[in-house]
C-alpha cells in the first residue's frame, strides 16, 4: 500500500489545465495576503547595508559584477541576491514598495512551485502501487493534498520575516532555485528510462539551479544530501537491488558535482563569516550549550510551525543556561523519541523517515553548532526546512480524506483546514505590520523580549525620527536593565548614557545631559563621544577651562576628527590661549572644516 494518495484512479477531476489554474489561484491568494507589505518601508536592520546605503548596487555595469563576485555583505557571499537588489534599484530606486513587491512575487512563485513539486513527489511515491502515472490526471485527494501543502507554506506566519524583510530576499531567491533543482532532478530520474538527451537536460538544469541557489544563500548546501533522501523515498533508489552499498555507489557519481559545489560554497561561507566577524567563539557560547540549544531549536521550530504565536524578529540565547533543566533535556528526549518512532516504529512508511531526515539536514547549517550571529533562533530559518513537515501534514490529510467513507467527517475536516488557513492568514497580516518600519520592528521585540538591545535600538529609531521624549524613556529603560553589568547584550552601558545625554541635550536639559556624559566616562574613560559632547556643552555655556580639558582628551583619543580640533580651537580662544587656538583651527582648516578660517578672523586670532 502506498504512503501517498494515488495520483490516478476512478475519481478523476481534470487535466493539466486544472493543475495550472490551481497553482495560479494559490499563488494569487498568497500575493493578495502580502499586499499590506507594499506599505512597509525599510528596516534599520541590515536593510541599509543591502539597499539604501549600499552605493555598489546603484549601477549595473562591469564594476558592479566584479564587486558582487567577491563582496561580503553582512558576513555573507551571495552575488545573485546582490544582483536582485541592484535590479530592484534600477527599477524602483529607493522606493521600498518595489523592493517588497519583488520579494512578494518570489514568495508567490515559490508557493506555486511547491504545489507542482508536491504533485510530482506524490506521483513518484504512488508509482509502486499504480505504476508511473502522469499527474495531468489527478484525483481530488491528490489535488487537495498539494493545494493544502502549498497554502500552508504560502500563508504561514513564520515565513513573514523571509518575505516582508527586504534583507531576507536571499531566502525567497535561494528557495526558488532549491526547489527548481529538486524538480529538475525528479525529471532527470523519471526520464532515465527514456531519451538520454531529456535526462541529461534535466540533470544539467538541476545542477544549474543548484549553483544559483548557492549564489543566493549558502543554506542551500544541504541540497546534495536532500537528493540522497529523495533517492531513498519517494524515488525508491536506495537501497538498490543488491543492498545499500551498491545502491549508494550507483547514486553517488551523479551527486559528485552537487557535493563539490556545496563544499566550495561551505568554504566560501566560512571565509565570509569569519571576515565579517559573525562566527561566535566558544567563549561566547560553549559547545555543550550549542548542542543542547540545537536539539531545543529543532523542537522550537516545529512548535512554531504548529502554533505560530509569540513570533519575534530576534530570539535571544539564555544568559545562564542550566544544561540539566527540563527546558533542555525535554527537547533532547523528544528529538530522540521522534527519531525512534519515524525510523523504527514507522520504518515501513518511508515518508516519515524521509521527512524527518530532510527537516534535520536542512536545518543543520543554521541550528547553532557553528554559531553565526548572537541569535538562538530565527523565523527565517524555517523557510526551506518547513517544506517537508508541511508536505507530510498535507499528505496525511489527503490520505484521510481519500479513505474516509463518512461525508460528514470529510466535510468537517475540510472546514477545519480552511479555518486553520484563515487563522494563519490573520496572524500573517498582523505579523507583516511588525516589519512596517524600524520602530514597529523594535516595538515588537521590546514586547516579546524586553532587553537592553531592544530598548536602545528602538530609542535610536525614535531619535532618528526626532521623537526625543520617547527616545529618552527607552534609553532610561535600557540603563535600568543594564545596571550592575559592565556589558549587556553586547552594548557598553557607557554608550547608552552617552546617547541618552545627547537626547537630553536636544531637549534642552543641559545639566542632566552633563550628568549622563560624566556617568559614561566613569564607566569608560576612553569614550570619545562623551568627551566631545561634554566638552561642547562646557564650551557653549562659557566654561572654557572644562571644555579645553574634555576636548583635549578627545583629540588625544582620536586626532583624526576634524570637528574636535575646531571645537577645541574655539574653546582655547575662549580660555584666552590664542596661540593654541590658532594652531587647532589651522589643523581643522587643513582637515577640511571650511568654517575654521572664518572663525580665525571672527575671533581675531590673526
Amino acid at each position: 500500500m502506498s504512503d501517498l494518495p494515488t495520483p490516478a484512479n476512478s475519481g478523476l477531476v481534470g487535466r493539466r489545465s486544472i493543475i495550472i489554474v490551481s497553482a495560479f489561484v494559490i499563488a494569487l491568494i498568497t500575493l493578495l495576503l502580502y499586499l499590506p507589505t507594499l506599505n512597509n518601508g525599510f528596516v534599520y536592520w541590515d536593510d541599509p547595508k543591502y539597499v539604501y546605503e549600499n552605493l555598489s548596487i546603484r549601477t549595473l555595469d562591469l564594476d558592479f559584477f566584479k564587486w558582487a563576485a567577491t563582496a561580503v555583505v553582512v558576513s555573507n557571499w551571495h552575488p545573485l541576491t546582490l544582483l536582485s537588489h541592484a535590479v530592484d534599484y534600477r527599477l524602483f530606486g529607493l522606493d521600498p514598495w518595489g523592493h517588497h513587491l519583488t520579494s512578494m512575487l518570489f514568495h508567490s512563485v515559490n508557493t506555486a512551485l511547491f504545489f507542482f513539486l508536491t504533485l510530482r513527489l506524490i506521483e513518484f511515491g504512488s508509482r509502486g502501487a499504480r505504476g508511473f502515472a502522469r499527474y495531468t490526471l489527478i484525483n481530488p485527494a491528490v489535488l487537495l493534498s498539494a493545494s493544502l501543502a502549498a497554502l500552508l507554506f504560502g500563508l504561514h506566519p513564520i515565513h513573514v520575516e523571509s518575505v516582508s524583510w527586504v534583507s531576507e530576499r536571499k531566502d525567497v531567491l535561494s528557495a526558488l532555485f532549491f526547489m527548481l533543482s529538486i524538480y529538475f532532478y525528479l525529471g532527470y530520474v523519471g526520464a532515465r528510462g527514456g531519451k538520454r538527451t531529456t535526462a541529461r537536460r534535466q540533470y544539467a538544469l538541476s545542477l544549474v539551479a543548484c549553483v544559483l541557489a548557492l549564489m543566493s544563500k549558502p543554506m542551500a548546501v544541504s541540497l546534495p544530501v536532500v537528493l540522497f533522501i529523495l533517492d531513498y523515498y519517494p524515488l525508491e533508489r536506495l537501497p538498490g537491488a543488491h543492498g545499500w552499498a551498491k545502491g549508494v555507489r550507483r547514486a553517488l557519481p551523479e551527486k559528485v558535482p552537487f557535493i563539490a559545489l556545496a563544499a566550495v560554497s561551505s568554504v566560501v561561507t566560512l571565509w565570509a563569516q569569519k571576515t565579517g566577524g559573525a562566527i561566535q567563539s566558544l567563549d561566547a557560547v560553549s559547545f555543550s550549550v550549542r548542542i543542547l540549544l540545537a536539539f531545543r531549536s529543532y523542537l522550537f521550530y516545529l512548535y512554531k510551525m504548529v502554533l505560530p504565536t509569540g513570533l519575534a524578529p530576534f530570539y535571544y540565547h539564555p544568559i545562564d543556561a542550566d544544561l540539566f533543566s527540563l527546558e533542555y533535556i525535554l527537547p533532547l528526549l523528544l528529538f530522540c523519541v521522534i527519531t525512534f518512532v519515524f525510523f523504527w516504529v514507522l520504518r515501513r512508511r518511508k515518508i516519515f523517515t524521509a521527512v524527518w531526515l530532510y527537516y534535520v539536514i536542512t536545518l543543520l547549517p543554521v541550528i547553532g553548532i557553528v554559531q553565526v550571529g548572537s541569535q538562538a533562533a530565527a523565523d527565517r530559518y524555517t523557510y526551506l526546512p518547513g517544506l517537508a513537515p508541511t508536505l507530510l501534514a498535507a499528505v496525511l490529510f489527503g490520505l484521510f480524506i481519500e479513505r474516509c467513507r463518512r461525508k460528514v467527517l470529510r466535510n468537517a475536516l475540510v472546514s477545519a483546514a480552511v479555518v486553520v488557513l484563515v487563522l494563519f492568514s490573520i496572524i500573517t497580516v498582523k505579523q507583516e505590520s511588525v516589519w512596517r518600519d524600524t520602530i514597529s520592528f523594535w516595538t515588537r521585540q521590546v514586547t516579546a523580549y524586553p532587553s537592553v538591545k531592544s530598548y536602545t535600538s528602538r530609542a535610536e529609531a525614535y531619535r532618528r525620527d526626532g521623537r526625543y521624549e520617547t527616545a529618552l524613556g527607552d534609553y532610561t529603560s535600557a540603563i535600568e536593565l543594564s545596571i550592575g553589568t559592565e556589558d549587556s547584550d553586547g552594548i557598553d552601558p557607557s554608550e547608552i548614557y552617552t546617547n541618552r545625554g545627547g537626547v537630553l541635550r536636544k531637549l534642552g536639559a543641559t545639566e542632566r545631559a552633563l550628568g549622563d556624559f560624566s556617568a559614561a566616562l566613569r564607566i569608560n574613560p576612553k569614550n570619545l563621544k562623551a568627551y566631545n559632547n561634554r566638552g561642547n556643552i562646557y564650551q557653549s555655556t562659557g566654561r572654557y577651562g572644562l571644555a579645553v580639558r574634555d576636548l583635549s582628551a578627545a583629540v588625544g583619543l582620536d586626532p583624526s576628527v576634524a570637528a574636535t580640533h575646531f571645537n577645541l580651537g574655539v574653546a582655547l580662544a575662549g580660555a584666552g590661549r590664542r596661540g593654541d587656538a590658532l594652531r587647532e583651527l589651522r589643523i581643522a582648516s587643513r582637515m577640511g572644516i571650511g568654517a575654521a578660517e572664518g572663525a580665525i578672523k571672527t575671533l581675531g586670532l590673526e
